[in-house]
C-alpha cells in the first residue's frame, strides 16, 4: 500500500544512500535489491530484514533497542502487531535490560521500554512505524512521535501510483480540518522495485477503485465544476 511505499520512498531510500544500517519487516527489501535500485550505494549500507512470521525475528524487532546499532534506521510495517495495544506495564517489564540501569549505562544501551521509545535520538536511532490506522498504535509509543503521517492511496479514484499525504500530529487520530499540511506525491517505478507487497511476491496498487472517468456521478460532477468555473469566469 502507499503507506509502506511512501516510507521506503521519502525514509528509507534516503537513509540507505546515506550509508546507514537499515533494520525493517518490509518484505523482500533486501541489500541485494537495493543495489540493484541504487549501484553506488555507500559501502557502510546494510539491510537487516526480519520475517513477522518468524517467531525468532518476531522477538528481535520487540527488543529492537537491546542490539540495534547506534544511528541504526529502523522501518517496522505492520507495527499494530509487533508491539500489541494490549500490553500492560507488567508485559513491558521483560525489556527491562539485564543487570538493571547500571549494566544498561555500561552497555550504552537503555534501560527499558520507556527509555528506549523517550531517548530514541539520543542513540541516534531513527524509527518509521506504519500501520493501517493509527488507533492501533500504544500510546506509550505515540507520545514519544514527532509527526504523523496519513496516506490516501489515489488508486481507489483511479489514479494509479499516486497518493495523498497529510501530516498531523501523532496524537490525533486523524488531520484536522484547518490548518493540515496536504501533499500529492507519486510513487517512483524504482521504489516499487526495492520491496514486494504481497506474500506472492508481488507488488502492486490497489485494484479496490473504479477510474474517475469511468464513474457517472464524478464525471457529470466533473462536468458541472467545469461548466461553473467557465460560468464564473465568462461572467467575471
Amino acid at each position: 500500500g502507499s503507506k509502506t511505499s511512501g516510507a521506503i520512498q521519502d525514509d528509507a531510500a534516503p537513509a540507505l544512500n546515506d550509508g546507514r544500517v537499515i533494520i525493517t519487516n518490509v518484505r523482500g527489501f533486501t541489500l541485494e535489491r537495493a543495489y540493484q535500485v541504487f549501484p553506488d550505494l555507500p559501502n557502510t549500507a546494510e539491510i537487516i530484514n526480519l520475517d513477522l512470521e518468524s517467531l525468532e525475528d518476531l522477538e528481535k524487532m520487540r527488543t529492537w533497542f537491546q542490539w540495534a546499532p547506534r544511528g541504526a534506521f529502523l522501518i517496522f510495517d505492520e507495527t499494530q502487531l509487533l508491539f500489541p495495544k494490549s500490553w500492560r506495564e507488567k508485559d513491558l517489564e521483560r525489556f527491562d535490560y539485564p543487570g538493571g540501569p547500571e549494566a544498561a549505562h555500561a552497555a550504552d544501551r537503555p534501560m527499558g521500554w520507556l527509555d528506549a521509545w523517550t531517548r530514541h535520538r539520543h542513540f541516534n536511532w531513527d524509527i518509521v512505524l506504519t500501520t493501517p490506522n493509527i488507533s492501533y498504535i500504544r500510546d506509550d509509543i505515540r507520545m514519544t512521535c514527532e509527526m504523523a503521517y496519513k496516506h490516501s492511496n489515489l488508486a481507489v479514484i483511479g489514479i494509479p501510483g499516486r497518493y495523498k499525504e497529510a501530516q498531523h500530529d501523532a496524537q490525533l487520530n486523524r488531520p484536522p480540518a484547518d490548518g493540515t499540511i496536504i501533499e500529492y506525491k507519486r510513487i517512483r517505478k524504482q521504489t516499487f522495485a526495492l520491496y514486494q507487497s504481497t506474500a506472492t511476491g508481488k507488488t502492486q496498487d490497489t485494484k479496490a477503485g473504479k477510474s474517475l472517468f469511468r464513474s457517472p456521478k464524478l464525471v457529470l460532477l466533473l462536468a458541472l465544476l467545469a461548466g461553473t468555473i467557465g460560468f464564473v469566469w465568462y461572467m467575471g
